[in-house]
């Protein structure tokens, strides 16, 4: 085993803490300029910055980041006297919003809060309250996203922490991916913040005093180990960075490869999946959405049929990830059925060649490349540069193990 392959950081972590930074001024080992950092991690941050010196003479554009763009409007939102102009790809502003700005209106508009702009054209308009006059409560509705909660408990935490009272977040309706709202708990907790959870409300309490200790450093991308341990399993290369006592939602992908009758062993410091499946799988893919794609990938290779539950909200990612999931299944040579919120994917004929788009989304590049190595096919892509949304060295790493792809002629 001469490659080993290796994950970057962790672009969840990793945009979480520096919203924790930014709210406590605790210290952050993260080097935002280096070649590696997910692209999503430097939009947050200029965004960041932006807000911590008032200074927008642009605007914020968020490319295609729906995370950014989120907590920034929640965080602008909350800083007295702020007004910015967001701009973004059209993916983004095509994608759900609405709750989100429900929220913040809800909560901030008595105050003088301003925010205008329509649902799919930029920009977005934001004018906050000079002073916050009275400590605010969020409603939010986040069953199309679990990134409004995440960005309504930032929003409470920014607005506990400037009036040095406790803020509430009450929760209407189901949360999508609760994993990554307990993520977003986690950091908040790390930077001294209290949470206390009554039914469906969460009150924000601000750190007793400033801490001098630093904050955890940022750990390697689960969501990124989902394709890379397939394509070391294909291509029988080890993986680093697997830290199965990670709380991160993706984690759960292994419990998934346990179950199909694959083995991983990690007794040497590097994981290692080997073994023949014996299976298909049946998951909800809600709490870990962002490993769908390759579980639709692992599922051209298996036995027998398998079964995602959960799908609809995959339709609203950077690109039509459900649509995805079933291109993804008809050039790995399987079929798909989908039925009310569940696609079910049945295996056949391993192709000889993976052609996909790409649709400027960087889970779509990744889950073709495993599906590629998984069947053993060449594969061609297009729009490869999107990958640098969360991993820019994935094409780099994965050419170390023989898997080049072709891009098509213009």
């Amino acid at each position: 085993m001469t490659k080993v392959l290796s994950p970057p950081l962790s672009k969840s972590d990793a945009m979480r803490a520096l919203v924790v930074a930014h709210l406590t001024g605790q210290a952050l080992s993260l080097d935002v300029e280096a070649p590696g950092t997910p692209n999503d991690v430097r939009v947050l941050d200029r965004g960041l910055r932006a807000l911590a010196g008032r200074t927008f003479p642009a605007g914020l554009d968020c490319e295609d980041g729906g995370a950014p763009f989120r907590f920034l409007l929640a965080l602008a939102a909350t800083t007295p006297g702020a007004q910015v102009r967001f701009f973004g790809s059209d993916r983004l502003s095509a994608r759900p919003h609405g709750a989100l700005i429900e929220c913040l209106l809800t909560a901030l508009e008595p105050q003088g809060l301003k925010l205008s702009g329509a649902q799919t054209v930029w920009p977005y308009s934001l004018e906050a309250p000079l002073s916050l006059r009275a400590t605010p409560s969020f409603r939010v509705r986040p069953e199309d996203s679990g990134q409004f909660l995440s960005a309504a408990l930032f929003a409470a935490a920014s607005v506990a922490q400037q009036r040095q009272q406790p803020c509430t977040v009450h929760v209407d309706g189901p949360v999508a991916s609760e994993g990554y709202v307990a993520l977003t708990e986690r950091w908040l907790r790390a930077g001294g913040f209290e949470l206390h959870a009554e039914g469906a409300a969460t009150t924000v309490v601000p750190p007793t005093a400033p801490s001098s200790a630093p904050l955890p450093p940022i750990p390697g991308d689960w969501s990124a180990l989902t394709g890379l341990l397939l394509i070391g399993w294909a291509k029988g290369v080890g993986v680093s960075g697997v830290d199965e006592s990670a709380l991160h939602p993706d984690r759960a992908f292994v419990d998934v490869l346990r179950s199909v009758g694959l083995t991983l062993d990690t007794g040497s410091g590097v994981a290692l999946l080997s073994g023949v499946p014996q299976r298909g799988f049946d998951v909800d893919v809600q709490t870990f959405p962002d490993a769908a794609l390759n579980l639709a990938a692992l599922a051209c290779v298996l036995p027998a049929p398998s079964t995602l539950r959960g799908v609809a909200g995959l339709r609203h990612k950077e690109s039509d990830r459900l649509e995805g999931a079933q291109a993804l299944a008809k050039a790995g040579g399987a079929t798909s059925h989908l039925d009310g919120d569940s696609l079910r994917i049945t295996p056949g004929a391993k192709p000889a060649r993976v052609a996909f788009d790409g649709q400027n989304d960087h889970r779509r590049l990744m889950a073709a490349t495993a599906l590629a190595a998984l069947t053993g096919a060449t594969l061609q892509l297009s729009g490869l540069r999107a990958v640098d949304k969360s991993f820019p060295g994935f094409f780099t790493e994965v050419a170390a193990v023989g898997i080049v792809p072709e891009e098509p002629q213009a």
